[in-house]
């Protein structure tokens, strides 16, 4: 009987690692399209230009300006600038999330003030 149970599980293992043998271009597949779907919609951003109120914690906030360059599957490359309310000066590529361009303004606005803080740290 126990012999019996023994083969069974190795009949049953042998028989899901093959299906998963088959599935798994499958699911390759479907992951590649579904990359592919969200960097499309994440391209809508590209080009456009965001600022976000930002802050630490309990400081006086004051403007992060984004300029998105490049969509990718699950955030964007932007470019950022900002002073705080420190005034520290950052100007640096990096990522975003979608949630981070919260008011869309004008590209002429964005290069304005990267404008102004490049030639304040000149």
């Amino acid at each position: 009987m126990l012999k019996e149970k023994l083969s069974r599980m190795r009949s049953l293992q042998e028989t899901i690692n093959k299906k998963r043998k088959e599935l798994n271009p499958v699911e390759g597949e479907l992951k590649e399209l579904k990359a592919e779907k969200a960097r499309e919609q994440m391209e809508r951003y590209v080009g456009k230009c965001y600022k976000f109120k930002n802050s630490y914690s309990y400081d006086k906030p004051w403007w992060l300006f984004i300029k998105v360059i490049k969509a990718n599957p699950h955030d964007l490359d932007v470019i950022k600038c900002e002073k705080d309310c420190y005034g520290i000066i950052t100007i640096k590529k990096s990522r975003a999330a979608v949630d981070c361009l919260e008011k869309r303004i004008q590209q002429r606005t964005f290069d304005k003030m990267l404008k102004k803080y490049m030639k304040e740290i000149a």
